[in-house]
């Protein structure tokens, strides 16, 4: 039913053949299926199409039907159009009914049947009989030649591709035109809307000096707060440039720190090997030998080799008694720079050297102990400091017997006791330091001491010395 061809070729197929060119434009939709499924397979319709057109089929948004809408516009789809020599014949657009389009192609077609019948018999029969007799002789002289006959074919052919192509480029032309006149169009409504915002804005303006007052204070509080947007974005940026510089700083440095001590522990095991290969008998716990330096009570070091099965309290001692002046005792004090200092107490002397972890060498210092009683002083020995301490305590037992009896017999035999006291020995009493209240008064040789009562301003004597002085 439809032309099998591009719209070009079907304009020239229908030049040729004295055809209408029909362009179906369809975009597929359910009203486009009815009218290519129904209202154009009506039989009588259907058979006027094919005799007398040559039907196009043209999608909705193709160059070709770009091509029709730029003479004839397509807002709706489906649509209908009969051409005849680029005149406009019939138009047919959406929503027409079934009977309304039957009707008006009909009319269209059924109009051109007359004339579309061939008409050469009668014409020829009738001119035939209206020709004058006189006029037959010369007849022969009017009919073509055999050579100007065989030419009117390709006479024709190129008579109608130059019709297809005139079609063609007036189609292209006029579809140029239109875009350039919508183009055109276009800019002139931009400008005019320009034109005519600004020119509401200067009456605006000229209007209302307030508002023109605001425009300009609104301005430029944009402009403030762009400008300071654009300083604090350059503010966090350099922020965000300085952390990422100091995480590489410090990235670094700790990978420098890390390779320094991996350095590090290398150079002190390589020293260690090589210390431990020198001198295996002398290194960590295992050494045979143990260097003890010992600080004395005056200052003064002292430094020794011993073995490291010794102990303190058989090799170390000895040898510090044998260095240090005088008999103090002392208990030995480690020292565990930078660590506290360790104190060895008396319990651990009898342990290793090794087993107090003073091996391969060690530190000391004495530490006097507080609180202790000498057994020995210079004042004769232990028998004489016996000796002295009994006649102290006999000679205070009876010193206080003589009291007791002088107190009960009177005056008459209480001077007796200091009689006898100096003869005993001043040892005793030089030995033990003790001094009595009776005894200081006694050196002072104070006898008329007077007390305060608490209750009067006057000072009385002692009654027991005024009940002496009276007897």
């Amino acid at each position: 039913m439809f032309y099998q061809g591009d719209l070009q070729s079907g304009i020239g197929q229908a030049m040729q053949e004295a055809k209408l060119v029909g362009c179906f434009v369809t975009d597929g939709g359910e009203e486009s299926q009815l009218w290519e499924n129904d209202f154009l397979q009506e039989g009588s319709l259907k058979e006027l199409l094919a005799e007398q057109t040559v039907l196009l089929r043209l999608v909705a948004g193709s160059q070709e039907a770009g091509y029709l809408a730029a003479i004839y516009p397509l807002p709706k789809t489906p649509t209908f159009v009969l051409i005849k020599n680029g005149e406009l014949k019939e138009y047919l657009a959406s929503g027409v009914t079934k009977e309304d389009f039957m009707k008006r192609l009909g009319a269209v077609l059924e109009s051109r049947v007359p004339t579309s019948q061939p008409s050469n018999p009668s014409s020829s029969s009738s001119t035939a009989a209206n020709t004058p007799a006189s006029m037959e002789p010369s007849a022969p002289a009017a009919e073509p030649s055999p050579s100007s006959s065989s030419s009117n074919p390709t006479t024709q052919n190129t008579r109608i591709e130059q019709q297809t192509a005139s079609i063609a480029a007036t189609l292209a032309e006029r579809s140029r035109r239109l875009e350039a006149q919508k183009r055109a169009q276009d800019a002139a409504e931009k400008a005019k809307k320009a034109a005519d915002a600004k020119a509401r804005k200067e009456a605006a303006e000229a209007g209302n000096p307030r508002a023109v007052g605001e425009q300009k204070y609104a301005l430029q509080q944009a402009q403030r707060q762009r400008e300071a947007r654009e300083e604090r974005a350059r503010i966090l940026k350099r922020v965000e440039d300085d952390k990422a510089e100091r995480r590489e700083k410090e990235a670094v440095r700790k990978a420098e720190a890390k390779a320094k001590l991996e350095e590090e522990k290398d150079a002190v095991k390589v020293v260690g090997e090589s210390s431990a290969s020198a001198l295996p008998a002398r290194g960590g716990a295992n050494a045979k030998e143990c260097a003890v330096q010992v600080r004395l009570f005056d200052g003064s070091t002292i430094r020794s080799r011993f073995p490291s099965q010794g102990s303190l309290l058989k090799d170390v001692r000895p040898w510090v008694d044998e260095k240090q002046e005088g008999d103090a005792p002392y208990t030995f004090k480690q020292v565990l720079s930078p660590l506290p200092n360790k104190n060895i107490e008396m319990s651990e002397e009898e342990r290793t050297l090794a087993a107090l972890g003073l091996t391969p060498s060690a530190t000391l210092i004495l530490v006097p102990v507080s609180d202790y009683t000498s057994a020995y002083e210079n004042n004769g020995g232990l028998v004489s400091r016996a000796a002295s301490g009994g006649y102290a305590l006999i000679s205070s037992s009876v010193g206080l017997l003589t009291g007791v009896l002088g107190s009960f017999l009177g005056g008459s035999a209480a001077p007796a006791p200091p009689e006898q006291a100096p003869s005993g020995p001043p040892a005793p009493s030089a030995a033990i330091n003790v001094r009595t209240l009776r005894d200081q008064r006694r050196e002072s040789g104070k006898e008329d001491q007077q007390f305060y009562n608490g209750n009067a301003t006057n000072f009385q004597p002692r009654k027991d010395d005024d009940d002496g002085k009276d007897d």
